[in-house]
C-alpha cells in the first residue's frame, strides 16, 4: 500500500524498487557494523549462493511483483503471487524431498480456494487486468516459490542477517542499472517522498522480510511460505479498507478459507506433534 502510494505520485517502479531495497541494507548494514561486524563476514564457499539468492530471488521477486501492482492492483498481485506455496510443495514431490501428505493436500486447498475466491469474485476486476500484469504476477510467484527454496537453504548455512543484508545490497545494485544514482539525485522527488522512501524500506522491507527469515529458519520451507499467506488477507482488506478496492460477499468467504488453511496447517502440525 505504500508502494502504491508512490506509484500514484509518478514515480516509477523500479525507482521504488531500487531504493527499498537500498535504504533498507544501508539501514541493516549499518547496525550489523556497529553490533555484530562479524555477521558482515561471509565465508567464500557461500559468496556465490548469496548472489543466486540476491539477482534470481530477491531482484526478480520485488520488480515482478511491484510491476504487477502498478498494473492489475495491490489484492491480484499478492494473490497471484502467493501461488509460491503450491509452486514449493510440488518442487519438494518432484524432488523428493518431501511427501505430498493429506495435511499438505487439505492446507493448500482452502488456501488456493480461498485465493480463487479473493481474485474470481469481482468479474470486472479479472476483466480489466491487463494480461501482461497477469502473466508478470505469476512470473513473480514462481521467483517467490525460488526465493524460499534457496533463502531456506541459505538461512541454515549462514546468520539470518547476514542473507538479509547481502540479499538486500546485491538486488538494489541490480537495479541500479535501471535507475542509476545520479538520476535519482536529480529527479527532484520531495522530502515527503523521500520519507515514504524511508518508510517502505523499513515497513515493507527489513521488518517483513526479517520476520520471514526467522520462519524460514525454524519451518520447512512449504511452511513458512504458507503462513505468509496471511499477507493476502490483510493487503485485500487494507485495499478495501484504505484504496477504496471492494470485497464482494465472496471475497470475505476467501479470505475466511485462507485463515482456515493456515489454521489447519499450525493444529495438524501440533496434532503429530
Amino acid at each position: 500500500m505504500l508502494a502504491r502510494h508512490l506509484f500514484n505520485s509518478g514515480v516509477p517502479v523500479l525507482v521504488v524498487v531500487e531504493l527499498r531495497l537500498l535504504f533498507a541494507s544501508l539501514l541493516l548494514g549499518a547496525w550489523l557494523l556497529v553490533f555484530r561486524r562479524r555477521e558482515l563476514a561471509v565465508p567464500p564457499g557461500h559468496r556465490l549462493r548469496l548472489l543466486v539468492l540476491a539477482v534470481f530471488g530477491v531482484a526478480t521477486v520485488q520488480a515482478s511483483y511491484y510491476t504487477t501492482v502498478a498494473m492489475v492492483g495491490v489484492g491480484l498481485a499478492i494473490l497471484l503471487q502467493y501461488l509460491a506455496p503450491a509452486l514449493v510443495v510440488l518442487y519438494d514431490r518432484a524432488t523428493g524431498r518431501a511427501p505430498l501428505t493429506r495435511q499438505k493436500l487439505v492446507a493448500l486447498g482452502l488456501a488456493t480456494a480461498g485465493t480463487a475466491l479473493l481474485v474470481l469474485a469481482d468479474p470486472g476486476g479479472m476483466i480489466r487486468a491487463k494480461p501482461l500484469g497477469v502473466a508478470l504476477g505469476l512470473v513473480s510467484a514462481l521467483c517467490y516459490a525460488f526465493y524460499i527454496v534457496f533463502g531456506k537453504e541459505a538461512v541454515a548455512r549462514l546468520p539470518q542477517l547476514t542473507v538479509n543484508f547481502y540479499s538486500f545490497f546485491v538486488a538494489a545494485l541490480v537495479w541500479m542499472v535501471a535507475a542509476p544514482p545520479w538520476r535519482l539525485a536529480t529527479a527532484g522527488y520531495s522530502a515527503s517522498q523521500w520519507g515514504w522512501f524511508a518508510a517502505i524500506a523499513v515497513f515493507s522491507v527489513l521488518v517483513p522480510f526479517g520476520l520471514f527469515y526467522r520462519g524460514l529458519a525454524r519451518l520447512e520451507a512449504w511452511r513458512a511460505g504458507l503462513t505468509a499467506m496471511l499477507e493476502p488477507v490483510i493487503a485485500a482488506l487494507s485495499a478495501w479498507a484504505f484504496l477504496g478496492e471492494g470485497l464482494a460477499p465472496a471475497q470475505w468467504l476467501g479470505a475466511g478459507l485462507l485463515l482456515g488453511g493456515i489454521a489447519w496447517m499450525q493444529w495438524e502440525e501440533r496434532s503429530v506433534g
